[in-house]
């Protein structure tokens, strides 16, 4: 009500110097001190003019600069969709290379003579990470219980149990109660033993009951031999890393860095004769 009044006032004292100036100029029509006269009140109302719009000017200004900050959100929002959108197809590209190359490195491992069936790990839980996975194949027909399982070039564990076009794989990092059978590649020829357990505190399986004295060097690669009768030979393990030799050979044990990384399995391969 304030503002109103004060709007009304202004208007009656723009209105009221108009009235004057158009007296003035009618009056002093022709001669020189019209000029004289309307020039200074022709100031004043300018003035006044300019008072009175300076709230308009300013919300034009404000009205502008919003108009400059919705441009630019509109048009960071849509820069940022475009990184995001390539980000993601950065990481998809990343993915599918990794995926390929993985099925690339199943494709080639073991002999031509041995069975083999390429699968894709579909279920591993985060509870039981090292304990088992699910893998999908394509037939599942010549798969059987025990048949042995690598992946990234090395063998992580054995066939559960197989169910209709996918199987279910018990990992060697489970720990104990293990029994493959392996043999050692020495200097002296080949060495027969038993993977028996992992320790997950060093990441490192061990093998014992060995056949011979001969001595186990580190760095000796370690394959699968096959001599349990139902699983295949010369899929790798791993290598020596650490020796602790006994007068029994029996109770010398080999401990053992895997080829495998149980960390990360995308593909594996089944392989069976």
């Amino acid at each position: 009500m304030k503002r109103f009044r004060i709007s009304r006032f202004i208007f009656f004292i723009m209105l009221s110097l108009l009235v004057v100036i158009v007296f003035l100029f009618i009056f002093f029509k022709g001669s020189a001190k019209a000029s004289n006269l309307t020039s200074p009140i022709s100031l004043a109302v300018s003035k006044v003019d300019y008072v009175i719009s300076a709230p308009f000017r300013f919300v034009s200004g404000v009205q502008d600069n919003v108009t400059d900050l919705l441009n630019t959100y509109s048009e960071n929002k849509r820069l940022k969709a475009e990184i995001s959108k390539s980000n993601s197809e950065s990481n998809l590209l990343v993915i599918l290379k990794e995926e390929n190359e993985a099925l690339k490195n199943e494709i080639g491992v073991g002999d031509s003579d041995k069975k083999k069936v390429v699968g894709k790990v579909i279920v591993r839980s985060s509870a039981s990470w090292y304990d088992s996975l699910r893998v999908e194949v394509s037939k599942s027909d010549s798969l059987g219980k025990n048949m042995l399982v690598s992946s990234n070039g090395g063998l992580i564990g054995s066939v559960k149990s197989v169910d209709g076009n996918s199987i279910n794989v018990d990992l060697l990092t489970k720990g104990s109660n293990l029994s493959i059978p392996v043999k050692l590649l020495v200097s002296s020829g080949e060495i027969y033993g038993v993977l028996k357990s992992y320790r997950s505190s060093d990441n490192l399986f061990v093998v014992s009951e060995l056949n011979s004295s001969d001595a186990v060097d580190v760095g000796n690669l370690v394959v699968t031999s096959g001599l349990d009768g139902s699983s295949v030979s010369d899929v790798p393990v791993g290598k020596v890393v650490k020796v602790t030799d006994s007068k029994d050979s029996l109770a010398r044990k080999v401990y053992i860095k895997p080829i495998a990384n149980f960390a990360k399995i995308s593909y594996v391969t089944i392989i069976g004769d």
